[in-house]
């Protein structure tokens, strides 16, 4: 309950805006069509659930649990376990919202590398 009323005094990005609806999405995704139904004018609704329901099906990483990697990856590649680790899968999703591209196992390894 506390995501969905989070999700209201967030400003709902633009259909068109879809970096910052991956955003929006990973966020409130429990809650996401809810929100919608209740905080959007009923104009820009079918537009909206739209661009949700193509991100969606797209396939993109909207949680780190959808990442390429997994942390048993990350430690085989050296990175060490523990709360940094958890930091670093978060980053990891983050840049993967921005460029969902980012999202190979092989691009994630080097970054992870990176921020360690």
């Amino acid at each position: 309950m506390r995501s969905a009323v989070a999700g209201l005094l967030v400003p709902m990005p633009t259909p068109g805006a879809t970096r910052d609806l991956r955003h929006w999405l990973a966020a409130h995704r429990s809650f996401a069509r809810d929100i919608i139904a209740v905080a959007e004018p009923r104009a820009r609704r079918p537009d909206l659930l739209a661009a949700v329901r193509a991100i969606e099906a797209s396939g993109d990483a909207l949680t780190v649990r959808q990442l390429a990697v997994t942390g048993d990856d990350l430690i085989a590649a050296g990175v060490p376990a523990g709360k940094a680790m958890g930091e670093i899968l978060r980053q990891l999703l983050d840049e993967v919202l921005d460029e969902p591209w980012r999202n190979t196992k092989e691009h994630l390894i080097a970054r992870a590398k990176e921020l360690a």
